[in-house]
C-alpha cells in the first residue's frame, strides 16, 4: 500500500488589519453636569474595539482635560454600530462655572491589533468642536 500525501502551499497575501473608523462625533450639554457623545464606529474585520474619550479646553493644542466619569459605549467589548453614545459627567471632572468655546472631544477607537494609527484617517472625522459647555 502506498501513502501519498500533497502538501499545498497556499501562495498570498496576509490579512491586512483595517483601523477601526470613527465618524459622526457630536457631543451636547443635556443637562447641567452631563454631556452627551455621540459616535459611529465601523471595524471592517469585525473587531471588538476598546473606545476611549479625550477631551481639550484649548482648541487640540492639548488633550489634558481629564475625564473619568464615562458612561455608555466606552470602554472594552465595543462592536460596530452606528448611533453609539457615551455620558460624560461634567462636573465631576471641569469646576464649576469654567466655561469656554475651546472645548474639543476626541473619540478613539482600538481593536488591539497592529499599531493605532493617530491621523487623518480618523481625527478629522473623530473630533468635534462643542463650544460651550
Amino acid at each position: 500500500m502506498l501513502l501519498t500525501v500533497i502538501v499545498w502551499a497556499v501562495e498570498g497575501k496576509e490579512n491586512e488589519n483595517h483601523v477601526p473608523l470613527v465618524t459622526n462625533v457630536a457631543a451636547e450639554q443635556v443637562d447641567f453636569e452631563h454631556v452627551l457623545i455621540r459616535y459611529d464606529v465601523e471595524d471592517a474585520d469585525g473587531d471588538t474595539m476598546t473606545v476611549s474619550v479625550k477631551v481639550s479646553a484649548d482648541n487640540k493644542q492639548s488633550f489634558d482635560v481629564l475625564v473619568t466619569e464615562l458612561e455608555g459605549a466606552v470602554g472594552e467589548g465595543i462592536s460596530s454600530r452606528s448611533g453609539k453614545e457615551i455620558v460624560w459627567t461634567i462636573t465631576r471632572d471641569v469646576a464649576l462655572h469654567q466655561y469656554g468655546e475651546g472645548y474639543v472631544v476626541a473619540v478613539m477607537a482600538d481593536d488591539g491589533i497592529g499599531p493605532m494609527i493617530w491621523g487623518e484617517r480618523w481625527l478629522p472625522d473623530g473630533f468635534y468642536s462643542c463650544g460651550q459647555f
